[in-house]
C-alpha cells in the first residue's frame, strides 16, 4: 500500500461549458510526483501532465492486466491544446530499469508530437545491450489510409533476430498489408 499526499490547493470547477484542474499535485514516496493542469471550454482543451520518477512496481495491481509485472521507473510530460477534435499534443517519455516481457534492464526515451492528425517524433531503447534508435513522421490513424506518407528511420545495434521472430510469432502479431518502397 502506498500513501500519495496532496501538496498545495487544488481548484477543481465546473459549469455548464467549462471545466477546470488547477494546482493538482500528488507526491508519493520518495521523489515520486503527478502534476496536472487542465482546462475545458466547449470543444478547446488546454492540459498540462507531469510525471516524476513513478515506480511502476508500486502501481495498483488492478490498473495492469495479471500477466504484467510492473518494473522501472517513469518521467512523462505531456502538453495538450487546441480543440477536442483535432488537438496538439507534444509528450516526453523517459522509461529507465524496466522489465517487460522477456527484456530486461529495459531504457527507453522518445518524444511524439501529434498534429493535423500526424504524429512526428523519435524513439530510442535499449535492454541487455541491444539499441534500438527511431525517427518517425506517420499518420495518427492505424492502418494508414491508403496512399499516406510514411517516414520511419530505424537503427539497430545488436539485436536478436531470432528473439524477434520468435517473439513476432508466439504473439502472432499481424502487420497490414503494405505496399510501397523500402531501403533497408
Amino acid at each position: 500500500r502506498v500513501r500519495w499526499e496532496l501538496f498545495g490547493p487544488t481548484e477543481l470547477a465546473v459549469s455548464k461549458q467549462t471545466w477546470r484542474v488547477s494546482g493538482l499535485d500528488l507526491r508519493g514516496p520518495g521523489e515520486q510526483s503527478v502534476r496536472l493542469e487542465l482546462e475545458r471550454r466547449g470543444p478547446g482543451l488546454h492540459a498540462d501532465l507531469w510525471i516524476s520518477q513513478l515506480r511502476l512496481a508500486l502501481l495498483p495491481a488492478a490498473w495492469l492486466p495479471a500477466s504484467v509485472k510492473p518494473a522501472g521507473q517513469v518521467d512523462a510530460e505531456v502538453h495538450v491544446r487546441g480543440r477536442l477534435s483535432d488537438p496538439v499534443i507534444d509528450a516526453h517519455l523517459v522509461l529507465r530499469h524496466a522489465e517487460i516481457e522477456g527484456l530486461t534492464d529495459l531504457s527507453l526515451s522518445g518524444h511524439a508530437h501529434l498534429l493535423s492528425r500526424r504524429i512526428a517524433g523519435d524513439l530510442q531503447m535499449e535492454s541487455g545491450g541491444a539499441q534500438l534508435a527511431s525517427r518517425f513522421d506517420v499518420p495518427a490513424a492505424w492502418p494508414p489510409p491508403a496512399n499516406s506518407r510514411l517516414s520511419l528511420d530505424v537503427t539497430a545495434l545488436d539485436l536478436d533476430l531470432q528473439w524477434l521472430k520468435d517473439r513476432l510469432a508466439r504473439d502472432e502479431v499481424g502487420l497490414p498489408p503494405l505496399a510501397g518502397l523500402a531501403c533497408l
